[in-house]
């Protein structure tokens, strides 16, 4: 009788495709950028990452939702700008 060794495989990460897409597109333009994925509080997991690695800058496209959406759901935005110890970039999603 035979058997074979299964090995399982890993979701494909689309997050990761995307972002060395981006990645790619700024180094053309001479940018320094370096990708990661991280799980968790979006906000909280943007400010512990850049606080550890000496980050220069946060660059973000915040969703921009309105009104009583936007006090409801919190913003992630919002936090990061105001708690990060680097410039914060916010820019308009197309």
């Amino acid at each position: 009788m035979a058997t074979t060794n299964v090995v399982p495989m890993r979701p494909f990460d689309f997050r990761s495709v995307y972002l060395q897409g981006v990645a790619r597109d700024l180094e053309f333009l001479g940018a320094s950028v370096h990708c990661t994925v991280r799980f968790g509080s979006p906000a909280e997991e943007t400010l512990t990452y850049a606080s550890q690695n000496d980050i220069e800058l946060i660059a973000m496209c915040p969703h921009g939702r309105p009104g009583l959406a936007r006090w409801a759901y919190g913003s992630v935005a919002d936090r990061v700008l105001r708690e990060a110890s680097c410039p914060v970039l916010l820019v308009r999603a197309k």
